[in-house]
């Protein structure tokens, strides 16, 4: 059976599926972001590639959700409980 017929989808509350070319995408930049020879995962925070990173998500974030000017997005670990 190849990978294609292996997909599941997923209805469920909770990680739901991701589109495939995002999923290539990030299995193509996991070892080596944008030739940095990294990945973000390992990248400091204080780096200028990392505050690129944020700085687009946050006004990404805030333009799609229609935040106000007033409001600053928060962005927090966190995770579900058993």
């Amino acid at each position: 059976m190849c990978e294609e017929e292996r997909r599941v989808y997923n209805f469920s509350p909770g990680p739901g599926e991701l589109y495939k070319p995002v999923l290539k995408k990030a299995q193509s930049e996991i070892l080596n972001w944008q030739g940095l020879g990294y990945s973000v995962m390992e990248m400091s925070h204080r780096q200028k590639e990392y505050i690129m990173i944020d700085k687009h998500t946050r006004a990404s974030l805030k333009s799609y959700l229609e935040v106000p000017n007033n409001f600053t997005i928060l962005l927090l670990q966190g995770g579900g409980c058993n």
